[in-house]
């Protein structure tokens, strides 16, 4: 037993402090200043007196996490990058395909010429992420 937790509640502890963990790294990815890709801009206002109070909390977060880690014995968790890509294309791949014009009636009335215009872009892309997935799916499995 680690620290009195049984091997199914190290599990769920584990799960539970990874997620924990990757939002400490999202904050601090938001914090270090503004990230741009085509469709999605990340900003956060001014404010040094808070910069600084976030950070001291993450780090104290981060702190109490290895704490924890080291009296419950946690092991720390090694995912597959592969298996997490491929599952990100498929996530990608339905929210692509939610939007062809012939679901899009669901937010409105849809003019007629968008099919010839959209469902081609989304044809694309949805075929290129399950191409992308495939390939992960062919990635050896991390030892």
């Amino acid at each position: 037993m680690n620290g009195g937790l049984n091997p199914n509640q190290v599990r769920a502890v584990v799960a539970a402090f990874a997620h924990v963990e990757q939002a400490l790294s999202t904050t601090e990815d938001i914090l270090a200043g503004p990230h741009h890709n085509l469709f999605r801009q990340v900003r956060i206002a001014e404010g040094e007196q808070q910069r600084q109070e976030v950070e001291q909390a993450c780090n104290a977060a981060r702190a109490l996490l290895r704490e924890a880690m080291a009296t419950f014995d946690l092991p720390g968790r090694e995912d597959d990058g592969a298996r997490i890509a491929r599952a990100e294309c498929s996530v990608a791949w339905a929210g692509v395909e939610g939007v062809r014009t012939k679901r899009l009636g669901a937010y409105g009335d849809v003019d007629p010429t968008l099919s010839d215009t959209l469902d081609p872009f989304v044809d694309r892309l949805a075929a290129l992420l399950l191409h992308i997935a495939a390939l992960f799916d062919q990635w050896p499995p991390i030892k």
